[in-house]
């Protein structure tokens, strides 16, 4: 069976979440993606900004795993997929990204989807000052 690196940075990056969605993911590390920056436009997005870095939590995940992310993602309407390069200690990974399409509008989260988040921050000991700068 072939695995995908899949990069969390938006709710899937809340553990509970991510193995209600997919049970059988495993967390490969907890890192950054490289030249990303975190945006709200309702939704969690990543924007790419050289020199810049957002926390992901990276797992792997199996194609059935990959085709309910892409259900609930709403792939390829919402969400595209894209390589995202992250780094996790001195080790540096590619992984599979969901990022919006199109050029939504900035806008804030809704406080239970930001809580989400936050909760994973908490969670996997990231910088909320990412999160909250978002």
């Amino acid at each position: 069976m072939e695995n995908t690196m899949y990069a969390a940075y938006g709710s899937n990056i809340n553990i509970d979440q991510m193995l209600f969605r997919c049970p059988s993911a495993q967390i490969k590390g907890v890192g950054y993606a490289e030249n990303a920056e975190l945006a709200f436009s309702k939704v969690a997005d990543l924007k790419y900004k050289k020199g810049s870095k957002t926390p992901v939590v990276l797992w792997q995940i199996s194609k059935e795993d990959e085709k309910k992310l892409d259900h609930y993602e709403g792939y390829p309407y919402k969400y595209t997929k894209t390589t995202v390069f992250a780094s996790v200690g001195k080790q540096r990974y590619p992984a599979m990204a969901y990022v919006r399409t199109g050029t939504p509008e900035l806008e804030p989260p809704t406080d239970e989807y930001y809580n989400r988040i936050e909760a994973g921050y908490t969670y996997f000991n990231l910088d909320t000052a990412y999160l909250e700068g978002a």
